[in-house]
């Protein structure tokens, strides 16, 4: 049996916002870049998305490694063994 019994689930009220949210930006994205090299086209996309995906990358495996966003995610946890002490002086 499908888990949705045979109905498609609701869709969330924010999924809207979301799908009209890309396809402007997608549409002003395919018209600021016309005429442009692929390679300046992903300058462009490294230079306006860059840091925002590399925070919430960031933040992502925080969460994931320690469940605490606030914790580097490069830290090793005291239960885990096996961690590299980079302080070897």
């Amino acid at each position: 049996m499908s888990r949705f019994d045979g109905k498609l689930p609701k869709i969330h009220p924010r999924s809207e916002l979301v799908r009209k949210a890309e396809l402007k930006i997608q549409e002003a994205f395919l018209k600021e870049t016309e005429g442009l090299t692929t390679g300046e086209v992903l300058r462009v996309c490294a230079s306006v998305f860059g840091s925002q995906v590399g925070t919430i990358a960031k933040y992502a495996i925080r969460r994931e490694r320690h469940g605490d966003a606030d914790r580097p995610g490069d830290w090793a946890s005291e239960e885990e063994e096996g961690g590299v002490n980079e302080n070897t002086d």
